[in-house]
C-alpha cells in the first residue's frame, strides 16, 4: 500500500488497561487544539466503523469496502512467490491496521493516535514511527501470546519504545517499571513517568466524572475535567497530559481544558438508565475488575448490586470473578455472541456466593436482572468489551439486536 504509515505524525500507545482511554483523550485534546487527527483503536463495540475515526467522525462503510477492495487486489497482484512456504493471508487486525493507516494518509491527517491491538513489540501497529510511545498500566493478561510474568508482558509493550525516541509511563508496579526503563535506556529514549515527572490532584471523583489538578515538566492546571467516571482516569488523563508536555507541542490552556472536558470514551463506567441506575463497563482481566469493585464499593456501598457478568473464555475468569463477587448480591452469567465466549455454567463452578442464574443471552440476561431490580438497585454489566458491546445495541433498540456492520477481531 506504499507505506501509508510514513505519511503522518503519530503517537503510539500500549498498555494493558487505559491505553483506550488515554488514545481517546489525547485525540479529543489535539482535535480541539486544531488538528485534524486520526485516530485507531479496538475492539468496536457495535459498529466496526468504530475503530477508525478522524475527528470523531467514524470512517464510512463505504470506505471501508473501497480500501477492503484495493488491499485484495493489490494482495493478488503482488509477486509472493518468495513467500510460498509460509502463510501469506493478513490476519483482521492486520487488514484492519492497513485499512486505518492508508485512510489517515488518503485523507492527511496531521497526527493520528494508535492504540496497539495486543502487546506491543509484535503487534501490527508497531511499524509506524512515532511522535513519542506512551505505555498505560501493565497487569496479566493475553499470558499466552505475551507470557506469564509481569516482566515478559512488560517487555512485550516496551516493544513499541524506539531507538532515541520519547517515551511516558502511566504509574507501574515496580516490576514492570525495571523493564521499562532497561529498555529505554538500552534504546536511549527519553523516559518520563506519571507520578515522577507529573503528578494530580483529586478534587472530586463521582458518577459524572472528576476533578483534578496537574502539574507537568512545563505545565501546570487547576480544575481540569474529565466527564470520565473512576479515579483512574485521572491518571490516564495525567499521563495523555505529560505526553503532551515531553512532546512540547504548542497547545493552548482552553484547548487542553475544552478536549478533556469533551473526551467521549463509551463502555467504561458508562450510565444507560437511571431508574434502576444501570452501569456498562468492559472489565475484563482482574486489575480492570479491581477498579470496578473499588468504584462500586465507594459509591454504592449500601446499595444492592446485580451484576450482569460475560467473560471471554482465555481471560482469567476466576481473577475477575474473586474480584467481583464480594460485593454483588446477585450474579446473572451470560455470554456474548462470540466464538470466544465462556460458557456461564463454567462460571458458575467457580462462584460460591453470591447466588447465580445462568442466563445464555444478553438481551434476556439484561431483561431478568431489569425484573429483579428495584427503582434503587444498581445493575453493573460487565466482564468484557464484546458483553458491553451487546448491551449497548441492546440499550440503543431493545426490540433487535443489531451488532456490528463489520466483523469481530
Amino acid at each position: 500500500m506504499d507505506n501509508p504509515h510514513l505519511r503522518f505524525n503519530s503517537i503510539h500507545i500500549a498498555g494493558t488497561n487505559g491505553k483506550g482511554s488515554v488514545s481517546a483523550m489525547f485525540a479529543s485534546v489535539l482535535q480541539e487544539a486544531g488538528y485534524k487527527v486520526g485516530l485507531y483503536t479496538s475492539p468496536h463495540l457495535i459498529s466496526f466503523t468504530e475503530r477508525i475515526r478522524i475527528n470523531g467522525k467514524e470512517i464510512s462503510e463505504d470506505k471501508v469496502i473501497e480500501l477492503t477492495d484495493e488491499i485484495r487486489s493489490r494482495l493478488s497482484a503482488a509477486d509472493i512467490a518468495d513467500c510460498r512456504d509460509r502463510e501469506f493471508t493478513p490476519t483482521f487486525f492486520e487488514f484492519t491496521t492497513t485499512i486505518a493507516f492508508a485512510y489517515f494518509a488518503e485523507e492527511n491527517v496531521d497526527i493520528a493516535v494508535i492504540e496497539t491491538g495486543m502487546g506491543g513489540r509484535l503487534d501490527s501497529t508497531n511499524i509506524i514511527k512515532p511522535l513519542v510511545s506512551v505505555i498505560t498500566q501493565i497487569d496479566y493478561d493475553h499470558k499466552e501470546f505475551l507470557g506469564d510474568t509481569i516482566q515478559k508482558i512488560a517487555y512485550e509493550k516496551a516493544g513499541i519504545i524506539k531507538e532515541e525516541g520519547i517515551v511516558v509511563s502511566s504509574p507501574q508496579n515496580n516490576e514492570a517499571m525495571d523493564v521499562l526503563k532497561t529498555v529505554a535506556r538500552e534504546k536511549g529514549a527519553r523516559f518520563y513517568i506519571v507520578g515522577e515527572d507529573a503528578v494530580v490532584a483529586e478534587k472530586q471523583s463521582s458518577l459524572n466524572g472528576c476533578i483534578f489538578d496537574y502539574k507537568g515538566i512545563k505545565n501546570v492546571f487547576k480544575d481540569l475535567l474529565i466527564p470520565l467516571a473512576g479515579r483512574h482516569q485521572m491518571q490516564n488523563a495525567a499521563t495523555s497530559l505529560l505526553a503532551l508536555d515531553a512532546l512540547g507541542l504548542k497547545i493552548n490552556e482552553a484547548a487542553i481544558r475544552e478536549g478533556l472536558r469533551k473526551t467521549k470514551w463509551p463502555g467504561r463506567l458508562e450510565i444507560v438508565s437511571r431508574e434502576p441506575l444501570i452501569i456498562l463497563d468492559g472489565a475484563h482481566n482482574p486489575a480492570a475488575a479491581k477498579k470496578l469493585r473499588e468504584f462500586l464499593s465507594e459509591n454504592f456501598h449500601n446499595k444492592k448490586i446485580i451484576l450482569v457478568l460475560g467473560i471471554l473464555a482465555d481471560k482469567d475468569i476466576s481473577g475477575i470473578v474473586s474480584e467481583l463477587s464480594p460485593i454483588t448480591d446477585k450474579i446473572i452469567l451470560t455470554k456474548p455472541d462470540y466464538y470466544r465466549a465462556s460458557d456461564p455454567e463454567r462460571i458458575r463452578e467457580l462462584i460460591k456466593w453470591p447466588p447465580v442464574t445462568a442466563i445464555n443471552n444478553i438481551p434476556d440476561a439484561i431483561m431478568h436482572a431489569k425484573e429483579l431490580a428495584m427503582p434503587d438497585d444498581i445493575i453493573c454489566i460487565t466482564g468484557s468489551l464484546f458483553t458491553v458491546g451487546e448491551a449497548k445495541a441492546f440499550f440503543s433498540n431493545p426490540s433487535s439486536l443489531k451488532l456490528m456492520a463489520g466483523l469481530r477481531g
